[in-house]
């Protein structure tokens, strides 16, 4: 192996094979380093990278190491030679010269052969092998916006309840909300004949507000019927508390009758009772009217088949037509007033019914009644004036009651709740979830005082549109015109439930002539009953008694609604009886109009 003398520094081949000192080495100064390797340039070796497959890159990484190893020999080979003319510098200052050349890791200079320390301490084939890999990565397919937003969106997380107490409250959260739907939908199907259901009252409550049918004259006419002694599943858990057997022996007999009509509009609210012997031809048995929800009921096999044929009877009788009915359990009464804490009623007669139903009240006397004191006062009939006719107009003024009551104090949830669980198992109709909805919003904002009874038969005042009869010796209520004459009724019933109040008191109006026109009260007279009044007669009177065109008298101050009404009709004020001119005699009249100046052509 040759040497080759540098100034006195032996150095020693790294090979057998010789290298011109043309290639080999460079002199810098007074020292002779080896020559760097040439490389190509940056452009042509990217190109070549590029070009080459998997297996060059292997080669060309192995022989770049190999060629470091032979460029770093020469130099880790140097020997310390005592002849040199460098002996004046110590050994620390060649062993640092020798390791800087020596240093893979370092990163070579042009000046002098000095190591330029790198922060990189990556070795070549590692940098070599990292390039070609992001060659390989550029070549790839980029992934799409959609794909690196999924990429960078984090995974979703199954919601696991780890805490049993959680657990625990929301399965009752929701065996609680389960069970209240289930409730609902049950309460609302029965109490409208299963006509609606919890979806349906959820609708009518997010929806506008839709009015009630009405009749031909604005008016809504809802027949109420009650039986007693069972419920409406049939079951014997409500009975005559008064019977020892505990048994009631009529249960399918409509033993209470009621109208209900009103004026969405006005609010005005009229309760028409139908006494339960009345004599009718769509009855099956005897021919009473409280059998014809029983003949054609089907023996509770068609609920509604009984309500329309006994509103089809109704509407015969009192020349009305019905948009609804309602039934109900009279048994149940008791626990609807005891839930609303009792009621107050103030009778028109005396009744003294001790030995039967045990109820004893004074007429005009504000009563409190518990429930069961209500459901007697609602079944007396002996020991009053008018027998079953008294028993009808009790149990308007226990409605009454309960109305005034409801409205007055209301209720409280609790006993919301226990109120709809009694009228689920007692209260049938034919309403819609609109119409409990409507009827909800009407009686929140209803006045009691404009509630009317309205009585066929009153012995007060002396009103008798219906009496009784022996017929076939059974006892009968029947018109007071005759069996099945009904137009008496009809005629009553278009004044009471009129529109205009003038016309519902039925106040009777006398007319008088007081020009020397003739013909002016008959005028007159057309006048007035075409627009709903009821004239009792005309006349003449002296000339000049009326100085102006038209003179109303009032004979009574118990017809606020006509006085009202004839005042704005005319224009004037109303006089009074004193006023009245001496040569009229009125006669049943409660008003009296004079007509002082005819009219001109």
């Amino acid at each position: 192996m040759g040497r080759t003398s540098i100034d006195g520094l032996a150095v020693r081949s790294s090979g057998s094979k010789p290298v011109s000192a043309a290639s080999s080495r460079r002199v810098v100064g007074d020292v002779v380093v080896p020559a760097r390797r040439r490389t190509a340039p940056r452009a042509e070796r990217h190109t070549r990278d590029n070009t080459t497959d998997d297996s060059s890159i292997q080669s060309t990484s192995r022989s770049s190491v190999a060629l470091e190893d032979d460029f770093l020999a020469p130099v880790e080979s140097f020997t310390d030679d005592s002849n040199n003319s460098f002996g004046a510098m110590d050994e620390a200052a060649w062993s640092e010269l020798l390791d800087g050349f020596g240093d893979s890791n370092s990163k070579r200079s042009d000046d002098l052969g000095l190591q330029r320390h790198n922060t990189n301490t990556e070795q070549p084939s590692e940098r070599r092998r990292r390039q070609t890999q992001n060659i390989d990565e550029t070549e790839k397919p980029q992934p799409s916006r959609r794909e690196r937003k999924k990429q960078k969106l984090p995974k979703k997380r199954r919601f696991k309840i780890k805490h049993p107490i959680l657990l625990t409250i929301m399965i009752v959260l929701v065996s609680l909300g389960v069970t209240g739907f289930v409730w609902g939908d049950s309460l609302i199907s029965r109490l409208t004949n299963g006509k609606s259901g919890i979806f349906s009252a959820i609708g009518a409550m997010i929806s506008n507000e839709i009015p009630f049918e009405t009749d031909e004259h604005g008016r809504t006419n809802v027949l109420v019927f009650g039986t007693e002694g069972y419920n409406m599943s049939g079951a014997m858990d409500y009975v005559d508390r008064d019977d020892a057997d505990g048994v009631h022996d009529g249960a399918n007999l409509t033993d209470s009758i009621m109208v209900i009509s009103f004026d969405q509009e006005t609010q005005d609210v009229a309760m028409i009772s139908i006494p339960r012997d009345l004599k009718v031809s769509m009855a099956c048995s005897v021919g009473k009217i409280n059998e014809v929800y029983w003949c054609h009921n089907r023996n509770g096999d068609d609920e509604e088949a009984g309500a329309l044929a006994l509103a089809t009877q109704l509407s015969e009788v009192l020349g009305i037509e019905f948009q609804y009915w309602a039934h109900v359990n009279w048994g149940a009464l008791a626990d609807i007033i005891d839930t609303i804490g009792g009621i107050t009623v103030t009778l028109n007669e005396d009744i003294n019914d001790k030995y039967y139903t045990g109820t004893v009240i004074e007429a005009g006397v504000p009563t409190r009644l518990t429930g069961l004191q209500a459901v007697a006062l609602a079944r007396a009939r002996h020991g009053t004036l008018g027998g079953d006719f008294t028993r009808g107009n009790s149990q308007q003024k226990i409605m009454e009651g309960i109305v005034n009551e409801l409205t007055t104090n209301g209720v409280n949830l609790t006993e919301a709740f226990s109120l709809m669980n009694i009228l689920g198992d007692n209260f049938r109709s034919n309403f819609s979830t609109d119409n409990i909805k409507a009827g909800v919003k009407m009686i929140s904002a209803f006045n009691p005082t404009l509630m009317r009874n309205i009585l066929l038969v009153d012995y007060i005042n002396n009103v008798y549109y219906m009496t009784t009869a022996t017929i076939n010796g059974i006892s009968y209520v029947v018109p007071q015109a005759g069996a099945g004459n009904y137009t008496a009724i009809h005629q009553y019933m278009d004044q009471i439930l009129s529109s205009n109040p003038a016309v519902r008191e039925g106040a009777q109006v006398a007319v008088y002539n007081g020009t020397e026109t003739t013909g002016v009260a008959a005028g007159e007279q057309g006048k007035l009953e075409a627009d709903g009044f009821v004239v009792s007669g005309i006349g003449d009177t002296d000339t000049g008694s009326c100085a102006e065109k038209y003179c109303v008298y009032a004979l009574t101050d118990n017809m606020p609604a006509t006085q009202a009404a004839l005042a704005e009709r005319y224009g004037v004020e109303i006089r009074s009886a004193s006023e009245l001119p001496a040569d009229i005699y009125p006669g049943v009249a409660n008003f009296v109009v004079v007509v002082g100046q005819a009219e001109t052509e």
